[in-house]
């Protein structure tokens, strides 16, 4: 399909749609992660405290967190013209592909011709679909950490248990 108005739609929605699961999936995994550090922390305030209930109940919070992140995720859904500003800093587009979300394609050789063309050649680009939002960061590897400190806690606590019974 030539560079227009249908192609840059066409490429614009199925990036953006990319970009706003990305970032929701961002958000999802960094809510869980929240969630698993406070579980930990409600776990080991429980067990010193005797609670073995609350012990029971602090695994949700990570089930917890993610609801919440995905909640988050929903809720702050980026526009279109964010995902184009973003798209643009990231592809260093010089702002041409929020230009051609505003204009309407006239004639062949028109100004808003050419800004289109030019939106339509940068989101063809291979690294446009490289280029979406890092799902994965450092700071996620405390998930599983929390995790399996959360098993650890379980298994301590309940072998102390069965041991003094």
């Amino acid at each position: 399909m030539p560079p227009g108005p249908a192609r840059f739609r066409a490429l614009f929605a199925g990036l953006a749609a990319r970009v706003r699961r990305r970032v929701t999936a961002r958000l999802v995994l960094d809510g869980a992660t929240v969630g698993l550090v406070v579980a930990v922390a409600i776990a080991l305030a429980c067990w010193r405290g005797g609670l073995a209930r609350g012990r029971s109940l602090a695994a949700l919070a990570g089930v917890g967190g993610a609801l919440v992140g995905a909640f988050v995720g929903l809720r702050r859904r980026w526009s279109d013209e964010a995902v184009a500003s973003w798209l643009d800093a990231r592809l260093d587009g010089r702002e041409v592909v929020a230009s051609a979300l505003e204009v309407s394609a006239d004639a062949p050789g028109s100004p808003a011709a050419e800004v289109l063309r030019a939106a339509t050649l940068l989101l063809e680009r291979p690294e446009a679909k490289r280029g979406t939002p890092r799902v994965l960061r450092r700071w996620l590897a405390l998930a599983p950490a929390s995790g399996a400190a959360l098993a650890l806690v379980a298994i301590f606590v309940n072998h102390q248990f069965l041991c003094q019974h």
